[in-house]
């Protein structure tokens, strides 16, 4: 089948691992199908209207659009600029698509659903947003909502990554005859089972204020009087500074506690296999990657009971507590330090299993295309 894949969020020119996620299901993808990506970015630093650059370097044929980002009217019409720049290559390279694979709608409605308009083409999207989720809640800007609307004029078949994630779209206008779930592949070659295990927890995420990273570690500080050997790694993508300084503040002894920058898939699969338990204490979130790839080599969660994290981690993989339990962090980490376990390896979110999903909704709504032009 020949494939349209369009995304606003990958790549992204100020952070290379935002949207990794949409990285991990358009290789998939790739493996079955032939592709052609159309990826879109604004960028407030951009000396162009509009520009493009080859997506070669990240394993895809296509073209990356950025177009500066501008407050207002102006931004929406640099965007259109992007889309049409974009629609123009792609009928310069004669890709002539079976369907359209989208991701975030409200990002990019406008755009399935002039393809929608002009080619009557079947069109997928992905969501990932946890903009949605009641806890989150988050307002769209105007030229968001516009999007939205015609997303849901366009969309065929509609793939967030949890069933919670579904509906809360359903409630905020999708409808439910639209939602099939499809989850975030994870590589079971490179996750897997380790053997050796240096640390006790590990934290990764963006250390932003939602992944309340200070607060884990302030919980493991506790875990020290009653565990001096445990062993805590955490780190990501955001600043660490302040948990250095932390560190500091609370004389947590170096020997005990690893803090780190950004990693690659390789390394973060490396630092699972020396790991027997993920710690997470978002206050909303839908199904972090990073807990996919625990459950898959083996880890144990321990995580705030939000967004579809439940979908995935159960009282057989790990413990859940309250959004706000503080005090839960602690007692989760202090009984998982007394009766540590291993779970079986996850097997969900295996790239073949992922891959027969998405072949089999490729093939419904393409099978009802055939049936509308007959």
């Amino acid at each position: 089948m020949k494939i349209l894949l369009l995304t606003p969020w990958f790549p992204n020119p100020e952070n290379p691992n935002l949207g990794n996620f949409i990285l991990r299901q358009f290789e998939l993808i790739a493996k079955q199908h032939d592709v052609f990506l159309l990826a879109f970015s604004a960028n407030g630093t951009a000396r162009n209207s509009v520009s493009c650059e080859s997506t070669e370097k990240y394993g895809f044929k296509g073209w990356h659009i950025t177009h500066r980002s501008r407050q207002g009217p102006i931004s929406w019409r640099y965007a259109r600029e992007g889309r049409s720049l974009g629609l123009s290559l792609l009928e310069k390279e004669q890709f002539v698509p079976d369907l359209v694979h989208g991701q975030i709608a409200h990002q990019i409605g406008d755009l399935l659903h002039r393809i929608k308009k002009n080619h009557s083409i079947p069109i997928l999207c992905s969501e990932h947003w946890s903009g949605y989720l009641q806890e989150r809640n988050e307002k769209l800007r105007p030229a968001e909502r516009i999007r939205k609307r015609l997303a849901i004029r366009s969309v065929d078949v509609l793939l967030p990554v949890t069933t919670q994630l579904g509906q809360a779209m359903n409630r905020s206008g999708f409808g439910t005859q639209k939602i099939r779930i499809w989850r975030n592949p994870v590589d079971d070659r490179l996750f897997t089972p380790g053997s050796k295990k240096s640390f006790d927890f590990m934290h990764l995420s963006g250390l932003d204020a939602n992944k309340r990273p200070l607060e884990i570690l302030r919980a493991f500080h506790q875990i020290l009087a009653d565990h001096p050997k445990a062993r805590l790694s955490i780190g990501g993508d955001g600043p660490t500074d302040a948990l250095a300084k932390l560190q500091r503040e609370l004389d947590i002894p170096p020997e005990n506690l690893e803090i780190h920058g950004s990693m690659n898939y390789e390394e973060v699969a490396e630092r699972m296999r020396s790991t027997r338990c993920l710690v997470q204490f978002s206050r909303y979130e839908n199904l972090p990657c990073t807990i996919g790839e625990a459950l898959t080599a083996g880890l144990s969660v321990i995580s705030s009971d939000v967004g579809g994290i439940r979908e995935l981690v159960n009282q057989e993989n790990g413990l859940l507590i309250p959004r706000d339990g503080h005090a839960e962090l602690t007692q989760a980490m202090k009984s998982y330090m007394k009766t540590p376990f291993s779970p079986k390896p996850l097997d969900l979110l295996s790239p073949k299993k992922l891959m027969d999903q998405i072949d089999a909704i490729y093939k419904e709504i393409g099978l009802k295309k055939v049936h509308r032009l007959q």
